[in-house]
C-alpha cells in the first residue's frame, strides 16, 4: 500500500519539528549534487530545528517520494539526470505532489517567472540566505498543509491552468 500523508509513519523528531509559525514540518527533500548547497541547507535546517533529506538525482528523489511524503522539494536548477522542469513534471503525477522550490546561482526574474508559470512554488538564489530559506520553506509548508486540510490536491488548480483552465501562481542528513 503506498504511503499517503495520513498513513506515513514519521520518526518523532520529524513529527515534532515546527515551522517558524508553529505548523508541523515533515522532512523537506533537497535534490542536488552541489555539496556546498547541501551543506548550507543542512546547517540552516538544523538551526531551525527542521529535518532535511538530501539526494543527488531525480531518480533518487522519486524513489524517496514514492515511500515517504515531503510537502516541499528544493531542487537545484540543473541536476545530473535532468533539470527542475523534468522533476516538476514527475512530482506533479504523484498522489500528493509536494511544492517545488528551485534554487540557482542564476536566479533572475525570467527564471522566477518560468518556475511560477510551470507550477513551481518559488525560486531561491544560492548561496542560500538563512532568513530567505526559512521564510520561503515555512510559507510553502504552511500553504501545502492548508490545502491538504481543505481537501485540495495542492497542485490541482495549477494543473488546470496548464491545460487551459483558471489557475493560481504558486512559490546530509539521513
Amino acid at each position: 500500500m503506498p504511503h499517503t500523508p495520513e498513513t506515513t509513519p514519521y520518526p518523532k523528531r520529524i513529527a515534532s519539528a515546527r515551522t517558524g509559525r508553529g505548523g508541523p514540518l515533515p522532512a523537506v527533500l533537497h535534490v542536488g549534487a552541489s555539496p556546498e548547497d547541501g551543506q548550507r541547507l543542512t546547517g540552516i535546517f538544523q538551526k531551525a530545528g527542521w529535518y532535511l533529506r538530501s539526494v543527488p538525482t531525480i531518480s533518487e528523489a522519486l524513489r524517496h517520494l514514492r515511500f515517504a511524503y515531503s510537502p516541499v522539494v528544493i531542487s537545484e536548477r540543473d541536476l545530473p539526470d535532468g533539470n527542475w522542469r523534468s522533476l516538476l513534471e514527475d512530482i506533479l503525477s504523484l498522489p500528493y505532489p509536494p511544492y517545488l522550490i528551485v534554487s540557482s546561482r542564476l536566479a533572475d526574474e525570467h527564471l522566477w517567472a518560468e518556475v511560477l508559470n510551470l507550477g513551481g512554488f518559488d525560486l531561491l538564489s544560492t548561496p542560500f540566505d538563512r532568513d530567505e530559506v526559512q521564510h520561503v520553506v515555512g510559507h510553502a509548508c504552511e500553504s501545502w498543509h492548508r490545502k491538504r486540510r481543505q481537501g485540495d490536491r495542492p497542485h490541482a488548480r495549477k494543473r488546470a491552468a496548464s491545460t487551459g483552465g483558471e489557475g493560481v501562481s504558486l512559490t546530509q542528513q539521513g
